[in-house]
């Protein structure tokens, strides 16, 4: 498994947030938090090579994380108070502004359902997490101009406790029956139960995980729904890290680990990517 580095971009004295890849894999949406704004890039296939967008940037004030519907249709910006919607014209990648929508809470992570229907955005000032619904993003000309006619999010129901001090980041299975979201504090991945028809989260996490060796970073979940891994960052950042895997309980969500698990990584382990994940 060698990795090589084939192509890069620079946001010159910007600070990345997320990034985010649609569907094909040719478009590549950073949330740049110093500017306040999503910055896109086209990823060549035949090159490899990674430059601009047809359309580089889109403003969104104080956004922090971004989150794609997995079929590419739009991309949601997250930040203290405010959602942003966009559409994303498949021809080009342009992603053209929707709606803004303000709704009370520091928005920091986020993950959309397979179906594209529903948001469950992590608000890091209560330590909770609100499912939305979320209106279809049309275009006014097809596959072209990308204009977004909607991107509301309504709530559904009440906030839901964590249960934890510091929750970090938030992932569905790749069948919309789970909620996946760890926490830096304690150490631990809790899981909530998600009604794929209606986006209603179970009011109280239905398993919790044992402190892990570290602290957990980003997540991801295989493509069939079996298996979830997690970047976890050793005790110092010279202190080697890992990628913890577990087996996932296809009725109860429950997270078993599996044999040899946690695996040694790097140094300063943060991050994880599942080829073919959901989200």
């Amino acid at each position: 498994g060698i990795v090589n580095n084939l192509s890069s971009a620079s946001l010159g004295t910007s600070v990345p947030g997320n990034l985010y890849v649609e569907a094909t894999g040719q478009y590549i949406y950073v949330a740049d938090t110093t500017v306040g704004q999503m910055s896109a890039f086209f990823s060549d296939p035949s090159g490899p090579s990674l430059a601009p967008a047809a359309s580089p940037t889109l403003a969104e004030a104080g956004v922090q994380a971004l989150v794609g519907d997995p079929g590419g249709n739009a991309v949601y910006g997250l930040a203290n108070g405010t959602i942003y919607s966009a559409a994303i014209a498949p021809i080009n990648g342009t992603a053209s502004p929707g709606v803004t929508n303000t709704i009370t809470g520091n928005w920091t992570a986020g993950a959309i359902d397979p179906s594209g229907t529903y948001l469950v955005a992590l608000d890091s000032t209560t330590n909770t997490i609100q499912s939305f619904s979320l209106a279809p993003m049309q275009s006014t000309v097809p596959d072209l101009s990308g204009g977004a006619v909607d991107g509301t999010a309504t709530k559904i129901g009440t906030a839901v406790a964590t249960g934890g001090t510091a929750p970090s980041t938030v992932t569905l299975d790749a069948f919309g029956r789970f909620v996946f979201v760890t926490d830096t504090a304690a150490k631990t991945i809790a899981v909530f139960t998600f009604n794929s028809s209606t986006g209603v989260l179970g009011s109280t996490p239905a398993f919790t995980t044992p402190a892990l060796a570290g602290t957990p970073g980003q997540v991801g979940v295989d493509s069939t729904g079996t298996y979830l891994y997690v970047a976890v960052q050793g005790a110092t950042p010279t202190s080697v890290g890992s990628v913890a895997a577990f087996s996932i309980n296809g009725t109860t969500g429950a997270l078993t680990a599996v044999t040899g698990s946690p695996f040694p990584a790097n140094q300063a382990t943060s991050g994880v990517a599942v080829f073919n994940k959901v989200n």
